[in-house]
């Protein structure tokens, strides 16, 4: 994919959980890089949580807020921008808790498998048009997301999983699942793009 050569890097603080924030931060966005045509939604916060006792509401709110209505919402101000270019991309970061979900995260892994079902859906709508709709779903990584994930041995390497997760973003899979979280998708859900395709075609005439 052309949007993964190299180009200058700029910062803009934005509060995705914050419906207002991007309410006010994409319209200044726009009027600075008005050729902005890759929108990558990665932010995400996971805490550990016990849904078989009452919730804490903080923590229920902040995660759904940050983890689904922040790219529901950024994408939904950006997309008339971005039909407007001619090529633009959008990423969402998934999971694949949202394949599986790890019960000791469920409120994390909900929002997971609900921004895969929100991607699959918003790839079927603007087909024909210049968007592109790539779904990123890392399997169990080293990363900082929990401490004990820093140190498992039973977890990606961080420099392999970028180096992988790369490769596949330079081809055109919709899916860029590295070799075992792909693995791991296929098992549960074998030629899932094509099978959403062919349910949604079946009501929109195709």
């Amino acid at each position: 994919m052309t949007w993964l050569r190299a180009i200058p890097a700029h910062a803009v603080v934005l509060d995705v959980s914050d419906a207002s924030a991007i309410d006010d931060v994409v319209p200044k966005l726009l009027a600075a890089y008005p050729a902005l045509n890759v929108v990558v939604n990665n932010a995400g916060i996971m805490y550990d949580d016990d849904v078989s006792r009452p919730l804490n509401e903080s923590l229920l709110t902040s995660t759904i807020a940050t983890n689904l209505l922040g790219p529901l919402r950024l994408n939904s101000a950006l997309l008339d921008h971005l039909r407007q270019q001619p090529t633009a991309i959008i990423v969402n970061v998934s999971s694949m808790t949202g394949y599986a979900p790890l019960a000791t995260s469920a409120i994390y892994s909900m929002t997971k498998a609900a921004l895969h079902s929100y991607t699959m859906s918003l790839r079927y709508r603007p087909r024909g048009s210049s968007v592109t709709v790539v779904e990123v779903a890392p399997p169990y990584m080293q990363t900082g997301l929990q401490k004990r994930n820093t140190t498992d041995p039973r977890a990606m390497p961080l420099s392999q999983y970028i180096s992988e997760t790369m490769d596949v973003l330079a081809t055109d899979e919709v899916q860029a699942l590295v070799e075992r979280a792909k693995a791991l998708a296929d098992a549960q859900r074998p030629d899932e793009v094509a099978a959403v395709e062919k349910f949604n075609d079946v009501f929109h005439g195709a």
